[in-house]
């Protein structure tokens, strides 16, 4: 099999728009992460499905795992109650790996439940911006 860039795309969203929507547990979510020691790259990755959801099991106590879980999902479900789209974070690329058609690199927030609008969707499309990415394998 030949190695080589493939495109991937997220509908991406500002984490302003997540602010608006749920601010007290994205405060909570932050400031657990800062305590933690934990960057948002690092949770991006932690919490992106494709990447194995495996990278903090080392550094970090059950309990504490148990908390950060707990608190993103906290925030994913009032994210989904207040706006119908489902909230994910998820991890693109390093910057210095990425391509010239990147339009993101690293953590960042995206939605689920637009791909074709749904209501939900429609609502909210001028804070929902669609981004590329290239990944090498």
């Amino acid at each position: 099999m030949g190695m080589g860039n493939y495109p991937c795309f997220a509908e991406v969203i500002e984490e302003d728009f997540v602010k608006e929507q749920c601010p007290e547990l994205l405060d909570k979510l932050k400031i657990l992460l800062d305590k933690l020691d934990i960057s948002f790259d690092q949770f991006a990755t932690y919490f992106d499905e494709s990447q194995g959801n495996d990278m903090l099991a080392d550094g970090i106590s059950l309990e504490d795992q148990k908390t950060l879980h707990e608190a993103y999902h906290d925030l994913q479900d009032e994210f989904e109650q207040k706006t119908g789209l489902i909230l994910l974070v998820i991890y693109t690329c390093d910057e210095d790996e990425a391509d010239r058609g990147c339009e993101v690199t690293g953590g960042c927030w995206s939605v689920g439940g637009v791909y074709q609008l749904s209501p939900a969707g429609e609502k909210y499309k001028d804070k929902i911006e669609r981004k590329f990415w290239t990944v090498f394998g």
